[in-house]
């Protein structure tokens, strides 16, 4: 009788089990509940597994019972093959109704092999040494077994981009322990070692995904992030309302108050009877509860017990970023909550009232801006996949030369109708998004291309301004793709001007002024564009290695409506003159301005006076018709 595999995998599965209810917690994920259901059931697998070879051992005992519970041992080994199938099943569909659909399948077919196994002959062999079952009943279980494994490696690979990456290793590894357990079974059936196998595996998955510590965060004793996650879509593939509260801790970039947390100290004032919390990051704590009331009634309690203390942790708690959400049916799926989360932040930074920026409530018409911004989104991701991105140019008079010898690159956006797309429609999605960065590189190498293939000089121009945004300017590879961009056109880097802005420089000086040193080593140039609006200033052009200024249409505008600005704008224009640098004046609409600033001395004329911006074919066009002709 050969019972010690079984015996040890008892062991383990039983303190595993201990370990799940010794530990069990508020939250009970989906895939925790199907994970214990295939723990319980190989723990029974292997004390029957036992069992049997206990009764086939003793002769004494009727066969009728040793077959039935050996038929049984059968079963409970589908039965965890089929329990792995809806495990990985719930990982894959958050839905509950998809989920259904998926698995009842499976669950049938277990239901009717179990009866199957019962009904078809089996066979016993009780000689000494050679205690096992044979016959059709069992042939049968090795080929629905087989059946589960397929089904099973075939759904975790195929659908490997939807699954947890632990997850889909941990799983293919145990089918190939499963296959090798069945070759070894046939070769030495007397040895019984699936049960066993069903061990390991379950021991695979607990050390990789189910232990229940992993899901939490050591630090504070909260839920972390991959909880968190799993938790909120487990709510909504369930169909089940709940409220929320975010608050971010740490937030230097916008001066909130900087203090690290004793998280363990206030755990018992952020928990409550009903409410799950979780760290979500280093410094964002999410509170959920299971309605709005719960969630307003916890806000009253923590602003009455926090107000009049000089606690530096609750301070810092009440000088955090504080999101409230009330109703979570306003989003779709987790996935969109996530993403208005990122949504709401970003937002954040544009409200001047300090207050105001402090504590965020949600409501259905920011989640209705949240739902355009996403389209947005997606109308940037599939133009740049499309390649309908384009790039305008503004063509740049020059008082000095009497004719257009530059050109500001504006990117556009052309959808699948072929109409143009305002830029204040995608602009500032794409740079809340990030997705600025691509489009930015797009239009560099649009430039390029222009530069080089239209070999746009031989029309009188001199060089082309290519916008950086704020993102860009903060990349540390910046100057590394630009330069690489340029050699792979041939580009001369003296056909190149980028213009930055200084708020391009508040949020990252350093990376900036690196990126902008080793382009200019490379022989690039740069302007500071929009100068006279925000917190612009002469000490700032001082600081940056910049060549030209160009002045902000809104200057331009006040310039001739008020003379106060006029004496200002005369000052900088002198001082800017007094630094060798050159002047561009940008939103010039009409001969009156245009006459005022070539009498000032200005390099530079930008604006609809003279054009538009222009697709490619229609700016060379401009070019050929204008340049060398005088404006008086």
């Amino acid at each position: 009788m050969f019972v010690y595999t079984q015996a040890c995998g008892v062991v383990v599965l039983g303190v595993l089990l201990a370990l799940f209810y010794l530990k069990r917690s508020k939250i009970f994920l989906n895939t925790e509940k199907i994970f214990i259901l295939t723990l319980v059931t190989s723990l029974f697998a292997n004390v029957i597994d036992i069992l049997c070879q206990v009764l086939l051992y003793n002769s004494s005992v009727p066969l009728w019972i040793s077959r039935f519970f050996c038929e049984t041992y059968q079963i409970l080994i589908i039965m965890v093959l089929c329990c792995t199938m809806i495990y990985i099943c719930r990982d894959i569909y958050e839905d509950n109704k998809i989920f259904v659909k998926k698995i009842w399948l499976y669950i049938v077919i277990f239901i009717l092999s179990g009866i199957a196994i019962f009904v078809l002959p089996e066979n016993l062999s009780t000689e000494p040494g050679k205690l096992y079952a044979y016959g059709v009943s069992v042939t049968f279980s090795y080929a629905v077994a087989l059946f589960y494994i397929i089904a099973v490696l075939i759904r975790v690979n195929v659908q490997s981009d939807k699954m947890n990456s632990d997850r889909r290793v941990s799983i293919n590894l145990w089918m190939a322990l499963w296959i090798f357990v069945a070759i070894f079974e046939n070769i030495f059936p007397s040895i019984f070692v699936a049960g066993f196998a069903t061990s390991i595996g379950v021991m695979i998955l607990y050390v990789k995904l189910e232990n229940p510590g992993m899901n939490i965060d050591r630090q504070s004793g909260f839920y972390n992030q991959n909880a968190f996650m799993e938790y909120i879509q487990q709510l909504y593939g369930s169909h089940k309302k709940f409220s929320m509260i975010m608050v971010v801790i740490n937030d230097d970039e916008d001066g909130f108050y900087n203090h690290k947390l004793e998280l363990k100290k206030i755990s018992k004032i952020l928990d409550a009877n009903d409410t799950v919390v979780f760290r979500k990051t280093e410094d964002e704590i999410v509170l959920v509860f299971k309605s709005a009331n719960e969630a307003k009634e916890w806000g009253a309690n923590f602003v009455e017990s926090t107000y009049l203390t000089d606690d530096p942790d609750m301070i810092a708690l009440r000088n955090g970023l504080w999101i409230s959400i009330e109703d979570s049916e306003w989003f779709k799926n987790s996935e969109e909550l996530m993403y208005f989360i990122k949504y709401a932040i970003s937002h954040r930074q544009s409200n001047v009232d300090s207050k105001a920026r402090n504590f965020i409530k949600v409501s259905k018409e920011m989640v209705s801006e949240m739902s355009n911004e996403k389209k947005v989104e997606k109308m940037i991701v599939r133009a740049l996949k499309e390649d309908r991105i384009e790039v305008f140019y503004q063509p740049i008079y020059s008082t000095e030369k009497k004719m257009f010898t530059t050109a500001e690159a504006l990117v556009r956006i052309r959808d699948i109708d072929g109409k143009i797309v305002p830029p204040g429609v995608f602009i500032p999605v794409a740079e809340r998004t990030g997705k600025i960065i691509d489009l930015g590189n797009e239009v560099f190498r649009q430039v390029c291309k222009l530069i080089k293939e239209d070999n746009i000089t031989k029309y009188g121009i001199e060089y082309v301004e290519v916008n950086l945004s704020v993102a860009q300017c903060g990349d540390y590879a910046l100057a590394e793709n630009y330069i690489a961009q340029m050699e792979a056109h041939d580009v001369n880097p003296n056909n190149i001007n980028l213009e930055i802005t200084e708020s391009a420089s508040l949020k990252s000086k350093e990376v900036l002024l690196d990126n902008m040193n080793r382009l200019i080593d490379y022989g690039v140039n740069f302007s500071l564009d929009d100068f006279g609006t925000g917190q612009s200033n002469l000490n700032y052009i001082v600081d940056m290695p910049v060549d030209i200024v160009k002045f902000d249409r809104g200057m331009i505008n006040s310039y001739f409506a008020n003379q106060k600005a006029r004496h200002v704008m005369d000052a900088a224009m002198h001082m800017i003159h007094g630094m060798g640098l050159k002047i561009v004046s940008e939103g010039i609409e009409t001969g009156e301005q245009f006459g005022k600033m070539n009498e000032l001395g200005i390099s530079y004329i930008q604006g609809f006076y003279f054009s538009k911006p222009l697709e490619k074919q229609d700016f060379i066009k401009f070019l050929i018709e204008n340049n060398n002709v005088s404006y008086n």
